[in-house]
């Protein structure tokens, strides 16, 4: 089957909402007071951003076929990828690949979510180049720590900023989104990756799977989004039903993001 993908690139340089919030909680760092040893440090693994990174997302539809006590059955949206029309600067791509086998997502939690969901949108987001501006750090400890802050900040705020421009897209289509919710999460397993990077294919934006389905470069997000024609309950987000919610620096960041 003739598969249809859409990407799009955001510079860093845009103004994503409290990015410099969240990377003073990756940091640990009171951004509006940063220490005077620390300043130059923080400036400039940011400039290293500014200069050679962007954010790629690759996306596609998928219709929900069946759902079950403990995963999703869904199959390749032809339709829903043709009338798409998020984001006016996006780009398309047409791969061959077999998806006439039934394609599935494991998870207890993800019948819960998208039990009134007809279509789903699997989708990958990286930030290019990261590796490069790691190694740019030169094993200089402090500017190395503070680039692994911003690279994290960007690749949640670039997140966030691509789900809230989504649902506004098909709202205007009488079409509602569920929150994201990525492999790894609380009752979703990190092996969804695979059949994740199976169907949207996102080497060619630089994003590959270790065999223990880590991405590489690690500042990159995978997710599923439900689209419902029932408006969704988003109160709860993915960081509600997960055991690390108390201590994680990024915890219910992108509720907050999208509250914007």
């Amino acid at each position: 089957m003739n598969q249809t993908f859409f990407y799009n690139d955001f510079p860093t340089s845009y103004n994503f909402p409290r990015l410099n919030e969240l990377f003073g909680a990756q940091a640990q760092l009171d951004i509006e007071n940063i220490p005077d040893n620390m300043n130059d440090f923080v400036k400039q693994s940011h400039q290293l951003y500014l200069n050679k990174a962007k954010i790629c997302v690759k996306y596609a539809f998928y219709t929900l076929e069946e759902i079950c006590n403990e995963k999703i059955i869904f199959s390749y949206n032809n339709s829903e990828n043709k009338n798409s029309v998020l984001f006016a600067d996006r780009q398309e791509n047409h791969n061959m690949i077999d998806c006439s086998y039934p394609l599935s997502l494991n998870g207890t939690l993800l019948p819960k979510i998208f039990k009134d969901c007809h279509s789903i949108m699997l989708y990958v987001l990286t930030v290019c180049n990261y590796d490069k501006i790691y190694e740019m750090c030169d094993d200089d400890i402090m500017l190395s720590f503070f680039a692994d802050a911003w690279g994290s900040a960007y690749a949640e705020c670039a997140d966030s900023y691509f789900i809230e421009k989504l649902a506004e897209e098909f709202h205007q289509k009488q079409v509602y989104v569920t929150n994201s919710h990525n492999p790894g999460q609380h009752l979703f397993p990190l092996e969804n990756q695979k059949i994740i990077f199976e169907l949207l294919q996102p080497d060619n934006i630089g994003l590959t799977l270790t065999d223990s389905c880590l991405m590489m470069p690690s500042k990159s997000i995978s997710g599923i989004i439900g689209l419902s024609n029932i408006p969704q309950d988003i109160s709860k987000v993915s960081c509600d039903y997960c055991n690390l919610r108390d201590t994680c620096p990024t915890a219910y960041i992108q509720t907050k993001n999208n509250k914007l």
